[in-house]
């Protein structure tokens, strides 16, 4: 895992994940399978990451100065994914609700 940091504008604080050869290979499958049916791959480079908290309404966040607060001794375990979920979001005034729209198995490759 790399540092914790935050998408001020999108009021999220994440998790970096590091970026590994294998994680690369996934993101180009995915641009690959999402641009036969229409989507325009992202302009901006991959960052990985685990979003762990998200601030609600609309109101300009400062989640860089909570963060700038917080002990710096922080450590997350590691863990190998066994899949990769495909996930739809919902915003609603109650909070963000997700709903899975597919499971694909990560297979090591040999």
């Amino acid at each position: 895992m790399e540092d914790l940091g935050c998408f001020d504008r999108a009021g999220v604080i994440y998790a970096g994940i590091c970026l590994s050869p294998e994680l690369t290979a996934l993101e180009r499958q995915v641009v690959a399978a999402t641009a036969v049916v229409g989507f325009a791959a992202e302009d901006r480079p991959l960052r990985p990451h685990i979003t762990l908290a998200r601030a609600r309404g609309r109101t300009p966040h400062n989640l860089s100065t909570l963060l700038a607060r917080r002990p710096q001794s922080a450590e997350f375990g590691s863990f190998l994914a066994q899949e990769f979920r495909l996930f739809e979001s919902f915003l609603e005034p109650t909070g963000a609700r997700y709903e899975v729209r597919g499971r694909f198995p990560l297979r090591a490759e040999r």
